[in-house]
Parts: structure tokens; C-alpha cells; sequence
């Protein structure tokens, strides 16, 4: 029995689309962005991570998947006209990658078509993927998750929007990734303001959109505070390791 499970590039789906019979996938685990300083006559090194962000960053991550071709192995030249299709579609190209075994999230990178082989018996070739360190969760507040309002600036899958008469305490959810949320303010009155407390941290906005970076939600259950009269839109980019 012949395995359809493969990888989503973007609109395309590697055996629906081009059937592609995935051979093998690998995801690597993104390396951390260290700093140390080696000081003669100390042991050891000062570790310097985290010191200016206070939070560990991390390079990319590469992701690679070897696909077989579902067609007849003597058929070379269906083979290369496939694979001239698939090039036009990904090649280069930065696009949203969702694998069949991990359906729940997706990472964000730039695909390259590479190790194209041909034999008497089967004709391969392999996709390569840079891609961002973290992989995303797909939902947005339980509602179903469109792709065509997405956008590679912000990222943003993760929406809150909510109605407040007076002060009202709201918690969401974040993981590994560390994001100031935008939030969009529309008052009831025009030109009344919203306070936004979080810890010790107090803000306060006029109507409109922006990214409030004096607010960090970090991994766990982050609390904002809201004080105001009109409807608040709270989204941000859920992502983890």
C-alpha cells in the first residue's frame, strides 16, 4: 500500500497535488545563538546569552524531504516536466510548510529543489527548506484558520477580540516564543483611550492598531488588565520549538 502522507508547500500538497510519495523527512532543531567570553586565567567562560534580550535566540532551522516520483521510472521525460512544475510553484520561493504527521503547526522558510537523481528504478529528488526557528500553532481563538488573510510580516494566526465596559482582566496563552501583541483599540467615544496593565507595566493607547512593546507575553498564561469602554482586538504569533 502505497503511503499519501507527505508535506504541504504553500497551496501545494506534495502526493495530492504532484503525487510525490514522501521517502524521507527530516526537521532539525534550530542552534542557539550563544555569546561566551573566554577570560585568561578563569575557568570556564562568561556566558553572556540572554544578556541583551534576556531571552535565548536561535538561528534557523533547516528542513529536508527526499520525494520519490508516484510515475512510471521509464517515463524520464514526465518526470523532468514534473519537476520543472514543482520548481515554478516552490523553488526559491517563501512559503508556509505544514507536515501531514505534525498537522497542528507550520513553519515559515524559503524551499529549494535539490539532489535531483535518475536511475533504472526510481527518480528522486529532494526539497530543502531554511526556515524561521520556530514552528507556528494553527488556530486563531477556535475559529477556523484561513490562509489567504495570512501575512509573512506579522505572522499573525492568534486573535482576541472582546467588548469592555469599564475594567476587565483577560489571560492568553503563549509558548516558547517570546511577542508584544498588537492590539487594536475602537472606543465607544471617540478619542477616550485604553490602559493596559500587565505585572508592573502600564500603558495607555488611542484608537487604532499597533504593536505595544512595552507588553511581553512570554511562554505560560500572560494576564492584561484593560480599562476602558469599547472593543478591544488582541493578536499575536503563537510559536514553538
Amino acid at each position: 500500500m502505497i503511503n499519501n502522507k507527505g508535506v504541504k508547500f504553500g497551496n501545494y500538497h506534495s502526493y495530492t497535488n504532484w503525487n510525490l510519495i514522501l521517502v524521507e523527512g527530516s526537521v532539525e532543531f534550530p542552534q542557539a545563538k550563544t555569546e561566551t567570553v573566554n577570560v585568561p586565567g578563569m575557568d570556564g567562560v562568561i556566558d553572556l546569552t540572554g544578556v541583551l534580550s534576556s531571552d535565548v535566540k536561535y538561528e534557523n532551522r533547516a528542513l529536508s524531504f527526499e520525494f520519490a516520483w508516484k510515475g512510471s521510472y521509464d517515463d524520464r521525460e514526465g518526470f523532468l516536466n514534473k519537476i520543472s512544475e514543482i520548481a515554478s510553484a516552490l523553488h526559491g520561493q517563501k512559503l508556509q510548510i505544514i507536515l501531514d504527521d505534525d498537522p497542528d503547526y507550520y513553519y515559515t522558510g524559503r524551499c529549494h529543489i535539490n539532489d535531483m537523481k535518475t536511475n533504472f528504478q526510481t527518480m528522486t529528488f529532494t526539497i530543502d527548506c531554511d526556515c524561521e526557528p520556530y514552528k507556528y500553532i494553527i488556530e486563531s481563538s477556535g475559529n477556523d484558520w484561513l490562509w489567504n488573510p495570512f501575512s509573512f510580516v506579522d505572522g499573525v494566526i492568534q486573535l482576541e477580540s472582546f467588548s469592555i465596559s469599564g475594567t476587565e482582566s483577560r489571560a492568553f496563552p503563549c509558548e516558547r516564543k517570546t511577542v508584544s501583541p498588537t492590539i487594536k483599540w475602537q472606543p465607544d467615544t471617540a478619542g477616550d483611550t485604553l490602559t493596559i496593565t500587565q505585572g508592573e507595566t502600564t500603558v495607555t493607547i488611542s484608537s487604532g492598531s499597533q504593536i505595544v512593546y512595552d507588553i511581553r507575553f512570554k511562554e505560560g498564561s500572560n494576564t492584561l488588565t484593560f480599562t476602558g469602554e469599547g472593543t478591544v482586538t488582541v493578536r499575536y504569533q503563537r510559536g514553538t520549538l
